[in-house]
């Protein structure tokens, strides 16, 4: 009996240490899982990691870079329209009347006054000549059914009823603004021979600040109304080395005149 307990004993005691020593401990094998998991968390944490800077530092680059090229398309229009700016207020400068232009007719005070008549204004102006042909007041005071027959100096000069010796009383066009020049005028002369005035406002003369009275005067008594009778003399106001070359033939014609190539009023 007790040598049969000792061998129960001895199979049991072999059978746990064969147990024990050909199979590899279940702690090593959930530690192997534990290191391995957290190794695959760490890989995975990792590389979600360095994909989220990347696509952060990507997207920061793509960012940065948007927003260069907003600033520097943001420049580039800012310059665009400040070239587009200058080049306008060049043109528009040369057609802004001028301080003077402004006061003079800020002073104006003639305006709604009663109309006195072309015998009123000759009492101090006769020097106008309004009898002599073609002058503009032989013209208006040769219609009798005209609104201004008999007020033909009034029709350019505005009424006369606060004149009176008062300078502020009267319009006087050459030290009026461009645009009223040219309002003034084109009452009656919106197409006249080779003038049309939607043409005129296109003219390099009109950009450059002129209006109809930088050349002609309603008061002198030539075919054209100019200021003065021979017309490269006007043109040579401006244009003296221009009528010099016509003089020896180094422009143009020689002793041409400005008129039979060129039209100031385009």
């Amino acid at each position: 009996m007790k040598i049969g307990r000792n061998l129960i004993f001895l199979a049991l005691a072999a059978l746990v240490i064969l147990l024990f020593t050909g199979c590899p401990p279940a702690q090593d094998k959930t530690a192997g899982d534990d290191n391995g998991g957290n190794g695959s968390s760490i890989n995975d944490d990792q590389g979600t990691a360095a994909t989220d800077d990347q696509g952060s530092a990507t997207t920061g680059d793509d960012e940065g870079e948007g927003a260069d090229e907003d600033t520097e398309g943001e420049d580039a229009d800012e310059e665009g329209d400040v070239e587009g700016t200058d080049d306008t207020e060049d043109e528009i400068a040369s057609n802004t009347p001028t301080p003077e232009q402004t006061a003079y007719m800020a002073a104006y005070k003639g305006a709604g006054a009663a109309l006195v008549g072309s015998s009123t204004c000759m009492m101090c102006h006769s020097d106008k000549k309004p009898g002599e042909e073609p002058t503009h007041v032989k013209v208006l005071e040769g219609n009798e059914a005209g609104p201004y027959y008999g007020k033909a100096c009034e029709k350019c000069h505005g009424p006369g009823g606060n004149h009176n010796g008062d300078k502020a009383g009267i319009l006087n066009p050459t030290k009026m603004p461009q645009e009223n020049a040219i309002v003034l005028c084109t009452q009656c002369h919106a197409t006249k021979g080779k003038f049309d005035v939607t043409s005129f406002r296109a003219s390099t003369h009109f950009r450059m600040g002129n209006s109809c009275v930088t050349c002609h005067s309603a008061h002198l008594p030539n075919a054209s109304f100019l200021k003065d009778a021979v017309p490269n003399n006007v043109c040579a106001t401006c244009h003296a080395d221009k009528i010099a070359g016509l003089a020896d033939g180094s422009h143009g014609v020689a002793n041409g005149v400005c008129k039979d190539c060129h039209n100031p009023h385009e």
